[in-house]
């Protein structure tokens, strides 16, 4: 686990952790309308997803792949689940936000994993 120096631009936070021995790192960028989110075990980007909370009270999220396989469904759950997270860590944050993932295990354990070591960083808040 570990966090890096804040550089020149806009507001970020830089973590790298394991997850089930996979070397797992997260770059959180927060811009004027939107948070960008790099989620990678494989030290580049495979895919871009853009999601936006549509109803929080409900949960019901909007979620499209710009870039990258339309057919990984267990990315967008990856993508909802985060999103999920995001919105929990920064309730009245009305950004949006834009996903570029690189997963070596895409399973929705895998997932939940990761996602519990994000909550533990309160990287959204």
């Amino acid at each position: 686990m570990s966090a890096q120096k804040q550089a020149p631009g806009p507001p970020h936070q830089q973590y790298t952790f394991e997850v089930d021995g996979i070397s797992t790192d997260l770059v959180v960028t927060q811009f004027a309308n939107k948070w960008f989110v790099v989620l990678t075990q494989y030290k580049k980007i495979g895919s871009l997803i853009e999601s936006c909370i549509d109803d929080k009270e409900t949960g019901i999220y909007s979620v499209r792949v710009l870039f990258g396989d339309r057919k990984k469904e267990n990315l967008s759950f990856c993508v909802r689940a985060l999103t999920e997270a995001a919105s929990k860590q920064a309730p009245d944050s009305e950004k949006s936000f834009l996903f570029g993932l690189a997963l070596k295990d895409d399973s929705p354990e895998h997932i939940l994993k990761i996602v519990q070591e994000i909550n533990q960083r309160h990287v959204f808040a």
